[in-house]
């Protein structure tokens, strides 16, 4: 017994607890024992769940989770839960739950042991599979885990189904029930384990359902078959990675099934709505395991809502630390319970994370919600994505991606030859590609100065303002966690900061498109709005259109009217050399109403500028190019003209780039959301 251990009576063998005597610890966390221990009549062995005496107290949000946990085990019967034998409260060591006891290694141990090597393919799919069977039925019954991590899964010798291995899913002790989660968790309170955390997860928001639990799994498919997590660092840095960086899917072995690959891709994406539902998981990964694994066991009936029990621990028992008898069962040979090796994420701290303190962006509408409506009249009908405010919605197709060799020499042609600074410019454009891009909404206009100096105004306190060094005045926005440039108040841009430290757009230039933004502040703006910088594959399907519009409105050649281009050295250079309010620009609408692509700012996009043409992307479904390189060397894609550029960069085909971490007067942006 460690010392720790002996501060608790209940940790001492011999202590009875209700029915039970206990033998040992079993395992010990932050809010609770697990000691192993025996009926005392009929001698079953059992693990015995206790809170610590610090946790014990009326009110303390450990007691509230000890019966959360209760109540998820009791409503479930499945080969992947632990079942609940007994459970009361003990007037000297407080409430207390029994149940089987389970012999094994949880799943930490296995990744521990293999020492950075990728685990057995076999071992892998099987392990996922039942994991996933775990949280199909717990998800069916309107419960998230949101704590689904390599140590709370107990991997069980049985020989009695292919593998010799079963698993056990532990500690539900922040699990949400989707009944009754009001007053369960804080807004601002992050809960989970940082390295497993989804993104919505790492913002504290508290709109967390089960597609989080399916992001975990991904990461934990991701550990098995490269042998270390997708992204590693200290809680901040990986909750950071989890909503800003895409996962290095290229770390996967080559020699994985491709249908792997594709599906710990979609689970690890940023978006809920993009990852598969838990049945999916288990479909898939039964129809992985039949081919690279071999037998398979019956898979388990889900429960039906209908037919669960009841709740068993009403809310006033939370005050009281009484606790009924929640299922009687009989014995079983097998099983249980040790408590997590891994301390979940402490509630977040005063200084609110930038992607969660925001609101002057929600007064201001920035925050994305989601409307889903059902067509009427329709049998099976199928869910129709409403349109957010701001935003339109732009069909998902396949189209041809780029220019044809045609088409750039016309280009080549309108500008009487291109020379040698042009020709590298048009490269980029070809080979054509046939890319598949599903259906997204797209920002009707690009963001405002407004917008984006209240933005500023929500993350200030994480971030801070950097000295010119040469003009010596505060100039660049700085995020504290990684000293990344945001953004930069040079003296002719559209926001200003006053002394008292808050921001504003200057007056005449509240309507005007923000620029002097970096790909990272423009990324986090998106984040923090609950949407995403588009993709190039997006951006050009928005402007281009199935039809393959030469320019976003069209084949008509913009006018200096109409467009807001050409202003610098260019055909328009009567008209004033400046940026113009969004949505002005009478010529430059998409037939679906998107304003302001072909001109005013250019745009940032997600991907990375890995190759002077386009380069081979698979299937190339939703397509996003990402390489690993140097922040030096880091370039981004931005599309589209603006208010300098000559008529051939106005064409939806063309891309330019741009170092993610430097500003351009010309390069402003605007989001996505699926």
């Amino acid at each position: 017994m460690s010392v720790g251990d002996a501060a608790e009576p209940a940790a001492t063998p011999g202590t009875e607890i209700g029915d039970y005597r206990v033998v040992g610890v079993i395992g010990r966390g932050g809010m609770g024992l697990v000691l192993e221990a025996r009926h005392t009549r009929v001698g079953q062995r059992a693990a015995l769940k206790v809170l610590t005496a610090g946790r014990r107290g009326v009110g303390d949000s450990a007691v509230r989770r000890f019966l959360a946990e209760i109540d998820v085990l009791t409503r479930l019967d499945h080969p992947g839960l632990v079942r609940v034998l007994d459970a009361g409260d003990s007037p000297v060591h407080g409430p207390w739950v029994a149940m089987e006891y389970v012999a094994g290694d949880v799943l930490r141990a296995h990744l521990v042991k293999a020492d950075g090597a990728p685990l057995p393919l076999a071992f892998a799919l099987r392990i996922g599979r039942r994991v996933a069977s775990a949280m199909a039925a717990i998800h069916r019954a309107g419960i998230v885990h949101r704590d689904l991590k390599p140590e709370n899964v107990m991997v069980v010798p049985d020989d009695e189904v292919p593998g010799g291995q079963r698993v056990k899913l532990l500690d539900f002790g922040i699990a949400k029930l989707s009944s009754d989660d009001a007053g369960q968790t804080t807004e601002g309170t992050v809960l989970g384990t940082a390295g497993y955390m989804a993104p919505e997860q790492c913002t504290g928001l508290g709109d967390v359902d089960e597609r989080a639990d399916v992001y975990a799994l991904g990461v934990i498919l991701f550990e098995m078959l490269t042998g270390a997590r997708p992204f590693v660092g200290g809680s901040s840095e990986v909750m950071r990675q989890h909503l800003f960086v895409e996962p290095p899917i290229e770390r996967l072995p080559a020699a994985l099934p491709e249908p792997l690959r594709a599906l710990v891709t979609a689970m690890l994406a940023k978006e809920p709505t993009r990852r598969p539902a838990t049945p999916e998981v288990v479909a898939r990964l039964r129809a992985l395991e039949a081919e690279h694994a071999g037998a398979l066991e019956d898979e388990p009936a889900l429960p039906h809502a209908d037919t669960l029990p009841a709740r068993v621990v009403p809310a006033e028992t939370v005050a009281g630390h009484r606790m009924r008898l929640a299922q009687a069962q009989q014995p079983s040979t097998a099983s249980l319970a040790a408590v997590s090796r891994e301390t979940p994420a402490a509630p977040a701290a005063k200084r609110r994370w930038p992607w969660v303190a925001g609101a002057a962006v929600i007064a201001a509408g920035v925050v994305a919600t989601a409307v889903v409506t059902m067509r009427p009249g329709a049998r099976g009908a199928k869910p129709t994505l409403q349109a957010l405010p701001g935003m339109v919605i732009v069909e998902g197709a396949r189209f041809g991606m780029g220019s044809t060799p045609e088409e750039v020499a016309a280009a080549c042609a309108e500008l009487g030859g291109c020379d040698d600074a042009v020709k590298p410019q048009l490269a980029r454009e070809s080979p054509v590609r046939q890319v598949t891009v599903s259906t997204f909404q797209i920002d009707i206009n690009e963001v405002t100065n407004r917008e984006f100096s209240a933005f500023l105004n929500a993350i200030s306190s994480v971030t801070n303002v950097r000295e010119d060094n040469e003009a010596h005045y505060p100039r660049f926005v700085v995020d504290d966690a990684d000293e990344r440039i945001l953004f930069d108040l040079y003296r002719d841009g559209g926001i200003e900061r006053h002394p008292d430290g808050t921001f504003v757009a200057k007056p005449g230039k509240e309507d005007l498109p923000v620029i002097q933004v970096t790909w990272d502040g423009a990324s986090r703006y998106c984040r923090h709005a609950g949407k995403r910088l588009p993709t190039e594959a997006e951006w050009e399907l928005a402007a281009r259109g199935v039809e393959r519009r030469r320019f976003p409105w069209g084949g008509e050649a913009p006018r200096c009217d109409g467009v807001r281009f050409g202003r610098k050295g260019g055909s328009c250079t009567d008209a004033p050399a400046t940026l113009a309010p969004v949505s002005t620009s009478p010529q430059d609408i998409t037939p679906s109403g998107i304003h302001d692509l072909g001109g005013n700012a250019s745009e940032w996009v997600q991907d990375q500028f890995v190759s002077p043409t386009y380069t081979d992307c698979g299937t190339c479904r939703d397509p996003i190019a990402v390489a690993t390189t140097a922040d030096g060397d880091d370039m981004r894609l931005f599309r589209g003209g603006n208010f300098k550029t000559p008529t051939y960069v106005v064409r939806t085909t063309t891309r330019s780039r741009w170092k993610r971490d430097a500003v351009a007067e010309g390069i402003g942006f605007r989001c996505v959301a699926r």
